[in-house]
């Protein structure tokens, strides 16, 4: 009955919140809009990653002959990151949320055996509530993590083979699917073995900062089937990583 009742309270305390509670009155509009902003900036930069890259890996033959290539150039990766919340979304956001976490915390304390929140209690909760997750959603930090879903990661390198003797120049447009990318390559041969490649790569994007800016590691599984020339005999399977670091 207790919960009960706690929850007949916390639902009559949020039918009573005003919409613009969640966004702000008057001068919190400016302070909302503020966050915004730096929110919108800093996520835009979350999202978007360009600079030089580095990479190493191991790749062999069908006929099992064993190369160790080395490649540097350029990368260019789109995260699936919201830059800007509407405001509807923003308000319904915080609301749900509130919701959650108002009756989550007044269930453990009738489970410690508190009596259930008045009215104003509750209100002091709630505001706090609003206040936490505001600065959570809008602050200008984004919530960084570890994997972020990938849209779009294109990448032009040139590949050093040393057993090979041979220089590769790839360019690589990966699609994201989940949390990996998946698409085609194109690649040119010199060297030894001259001819050009068509390929594809499946790759995972690391972002380990939890800032704005980080460096991005992928790690990788791609295949390069010889199309013309002396690739045809020399199809290479590679597994390996590169880090880019992110200029933006």
């Amino acid at each position: 009955m207790k919960r009960i009742a706690a929850i007949v309270v916390v639902v009559v305390a949020l039918m009573s919140e005003r919409p613009a509670r969640a966004d702000g009155d008057g001068d919190g509009d400016k302070s909302t809009a503020r966050l915004v902003v730096e929110g919108a900036v800093a996520r835009t930069r979350r999202k978007i990653a360009l600079g030089p890259m580095v990479g190493i890996g191991g790749a062999f033959t069908p006929g099992g002959d064993l190369d160790l290539p080395i490649s540097f150039g350029i990368g260019l990766d789109l995260f699936k990151i919201a830059v800007v919340p509407s405001r509807a979304e923003l308000q319904q956001l915080v609301l749900d949320t509130v919701k959650k976490r108002l009756a989550t915390r007044i269930e453990d304390m009738i489970a410690r055996g508190e009596p259930p929140p008045g009215l104003s209690e509750i209100e002091a909760i709630k505001a706090e509530l609003i206040a936490e997750i505001k600065d959570r959603y809008l602050g200008n930090q984004p919530r960084g993590r570890l994997i972020e879903k990938p849209q779009l990661a294109i990448a032009l390198e040139e590949v050093r083979l040393p057993s090979a003797g041979a220089w590769i120049t790839r360019l690589t447009i990966g699609f994201g699917i989940s949390k990996v990318t998946i698409g085609p390559s194109i690649s040119g041969s010199l060297g030894d073995v001259r001819g050009l490649y068509l390929g594809g790569e499946l790759a995972v994007h690391l972002t380990p900062s939890r800032g704005p800016r980080s460096p991005v590691i992928d790690v990788l599984l791609r295949a390069d089937w010889g199309a013309t020339g002396g690739a045809r005999d020399a199809d290479l399977f590679t597994l390996g990583a590169r880090v880019m670091l992110d200029l933006i």
